[in-house]
């Protein structure tokens, strides 16, 4: 009996560790996605946010029955409030975000995007 009080001792230990740690990452950290489907055409966007600042974003469009185009950029990215800062190729883009949920909210311009936690 005694071993198994200490085994569950050491794995609610674990847990609690885990959970400070989740508890101090940004959390844009993950992967989100945006699609838009109209009548012949689909488009995603795949945004992964890595905890050392650097990301990637996945362009796939298609277009009736052309093949399917796939882009990839890595970026590099930092908040201040809820302005987010990508700098892609050497360009550097600002968007206010939110984050509701499992939802992501960028916005720029009077323009909104709104990404789902993947």
């Amino acid at each position: 009996m005694k071993k198994i009080g200490i085994l569950l001792f050491v794995f609610a230990m674990a847990l609690t560790s885990c959970n400070k740690d989740d508890d101090n990452q940004d959390p844009l950290i993950g992967s989100w996605e945006m699609k838009e489907i109209d009548v012949n055409e689909v488009y995603t966007e795949l945004l992964t946010f890595k905890s050392d600042q650097t990301g990637v974003i996945i362009i796939t469009y298609k277009y009736d029955t052309d093949p399917e185009e796939i882009d990839n950029y890595v970026f590099g990215w930092t908040t201040s409030g809820n302005l987010l800062e990508i700098d892609m190729m050497s360009v550097k883009t600002s968007f206010s975000y939110a984050i509701s949920g499992n939802k992501l909210t960028l916005s720029q311009n009077g323009d909104s995007f709104i990404y789902t936690r993947k």
